[in-house]
C-alpha cells in the first residue's frame, strides 16, 4: 500500500479543525474518518485499521494521553498528538506515553502533510524491515 492510501483517524472535537484538516489530508490521497469523542474514538479503533493516529489532547469523554496509551497497548502505528495545549509539561508527557509527535495549533498544512508523510515512510520502513507491531 502507498503512504497515500493510509487510512488516518483524526480525533478532534472542534468542528471547524474537522472540516478543514480531513479535505486537505484527503488532497494528498490519504483517507481519513474522524471522531469527536473518547467514545467514538474507542469505536473507530476497534472496528478498523488506521495507519496513523492524530489526536487533539482536550475530547469529550476522556482525553488523549489515555487514547494514546490504548493505542500503545495494542499496536506501533504512528500518533501524532494535534492540539492546543502547548505547555512543555503536557508536550513532554505525551512523548514520553509513546506519542511519534505532538503539533501544536495553529499549524501550517503542509507542515502537517510532511510530518503525517515522513511518520508513515519511517514506519513503513521499520515494518518493512521485519520489526513486528
Amino acid at each position: 500500500m502507498g503512504l497515500e492510501e493510509t487510512n488516518i483517524l483524526f480525533v478532534e472535537d472542534d468542528m471547524a479543525a474537522c472540516k478543514s484538516l480531513p479535505p486537505i489530508l484527503k488532497s494528498y490521497g490519504f483517507k481519513v474518518n474522524t471522531a469527536n469523542t473518547f467514545r467514538q474514538a474507542i469505536q473507530e479503533i476497534e472496528a478498523n485499521t488506521y495507519g496513523l493516529y492524530l489526536i487533539d489532547i482536550n475530547i469529550p469523554g476522556g482525553d488523549g494521553f489515555d487514547l494514546c496509551r490504548i493505542i500503545r497497548e495494542k499496536e506501533n502505528t504512528p500518533v501524532i498528538f494535534v492540539t492546543g495545549v502547548n505547555d512543555e509539561a503536557s508536550i513532554v508527557f505525551g512523548l514520553g506515553l509513546g506519542a511519534d509527535d505532538y503539533i501544536t495549533k495553529p499549524f501550517s498544512p503542509s507542515e502537517m502533510v510532511a510530518r503525517v508523510k515522513a511518520h508513515l515512510a519511517r514506519y513503513e520502513r521499520l515494518i518493512g524491515s521485519g520489526t513486528p507491531d
